[in-house]
């Protein structure tokens, strides 16, 4: 580990970065839940932090939740009350607290009622 250290191959500042990115447009989470991830694969605290607010700051977590409610709205073809429910819980489920996810569900639901009424 020393030397693999030494050599410059373990370095946690650049696996954070790559973490995020990676989960950024790969799998989007929460800035909560990439910070769980990434301090339970022992990387620190500080640093965590540090990396998250410059790649994901926290103004970006509400876009990138209506971004995802947008999309899986889109996908989604039950009635309207159970397309919500179950758009807002596939954003709680990749971390965003139950007001993000709920904001983020109606302004996507008002945005397509829009996009469809001005369609026609």
């Amino acid at each position: 580990m020393e030397r693999a250290a030494s050599a410059g191959l373990l370095d946690d500042r650049a696996f954070t970065k790559l973490w995020i990115d990676d989960r950024l447009l790969n799998k989007p989470l929460s800035r909560r839940a990439i910070r769980e991830e990434l301090l339970h694969l022992g990387i620190e605290a500080t640093l965590v932090r540090e990396l998250l607010d410059q790649q994901y700051p926290a103004d970006r977590e509400p876009l990138l939740a209506l971004d995802l409610a947008r999309q899986r709205l889109r996908r989604t073809t039950t009635d309207a009350v159970r397309q919500m429910e179950r758009v807002t819980a596939y954003l709680i489920r990749r971390g965003f607290d139950r007001g993000t996810a709920l904001r983020a569900v109606r302004a996507a639901a008002d945005g397509m009622e829009e996009e469809t009424t001005d369609a026609a």
